[in-house]
């Protein structure tokens, strides 16, 4: 033994040979930690990993968890993001239509009013034979056209007052004074249109057919006028609390999928968050859910 390792390390130094026995020496603690105690290896080479004791880095399971937490975030994107477009869709689209459609409906009605009171005026200035053809009659079919306009006029400017759909933020008392106050506009663009087109009549001057309206059909008008905005208002109200339950089903989604609890507290600032107007029916609606 002593004559082998003279032979070994007869051609170092001290020092040389003091480095090559350590370094043998934790070669072997190094691999008796291996196979006793499983310790994970890698041997690296500038090159790169040349073998490993190690599991694959798929397998590390922190990373197994971000990957699973970037899932979850996506996931929940999307969720967020498809809600965001149904209620786009809802409050721009089908708001508008049936606010519009309700307001187009009523227009007709309005027409109606007019239309009917003018041929009841035109008739007791007509001769018999005259009253036989009395839709064809030169004055009504003038006083038809000027109507129509009107009522067109008047469809863009309600479509405008719809467009924001803010109504449901109105308490009901104020929100009846602006009705009243469109309305009263709407009533005026019919009255300047009968005053500035109908003209150059051959049987109803537009002073005759200003006065009866203001005796006979603005009132009614009026009436219908402001019922357009009452029901946009219901619809806008309905409409906010359809958003209300999309917004709670997130909530609820959220909660559930990642197995977490909102608290009172950041429901209270979810509230808080709103209109004051909406705050009776949604603290019910917590309370129904939660």
């Amino acid at each position: 033994m002593d004559i082998i390792e003279i032979g070994l390390f007869s051609g170092l130094t001290f020092v040389q040979a003091l480095i090559i026995i350590s370094l043998i020496l934790i070669v072997i603690i190094a691999l008796v930690l291996i196979v006793t105690f499983k310790v994970p290896f890698i041997f690296k080479t500038r090159g790169g990993s040349l073998f490993s004791t190690s599991k694959k880095d798929k397998d590390d399971p922190l990373k197994e968890k971000i990957s699973m937490q970037k899932k979850d975030l996506l996931l929940i994107m999307g969720r967020v993001s498809d809600t965001i477009k149904k209620e786009t869709e809802i409050k721009k689209v089908e708001t508008m239509n049936l606010q519009m459609s309700f307001a187009e409906e009523k227009m007709e009605e309005v027409k109606d009013v007019f239309e009917t009171r003018f041929l009841e005026i035109l008739r007791s200035k007509l001769s018999s034979k005259q009253k036989e053809n009395v839709i064809y009659n030169v004055d009504y079919k003038k006083y038809e056209i000027i109507i129509k306009t009107a009522s067109d006029s008047i469809i863009n400017s309600f479509r405008t007052a719809c467009r924001a759909n803010h109504f449901d933020e109105y308490e009901d008392s104020k929100f009846l004074s602006y009705a009243e106050r469109k309305s009263g506009q709407f009533i005026q663009i019919i009255s300047d249109a009968i005053n500035n087109d109908f003209m150059n009549t051959s049987f109803v001057t537009s002073e005759e057919v200003v006065q009866d309206n203001i005796s006979n059909t603005f009132p009614k008008a009026k009436e219908i006028f402001v019922k357009l905005f009452i029901n946009a208002k219901k619809i806008s109200s309905e409409t906010s609390y359809k958003l209300l339950e999309m917004e709670f089903e997130l909530m609820d989604f959220v909660e559930n999928y990642l197995d977490v609890n909102v608290t009172d507290e950041e429901k209270t600032i979810f509230i808080k968050s709103l209109t004051q107007e909406k705050n009776r029916e949604i603290k019910r609606r917590i309370k129904d859910n939660y």
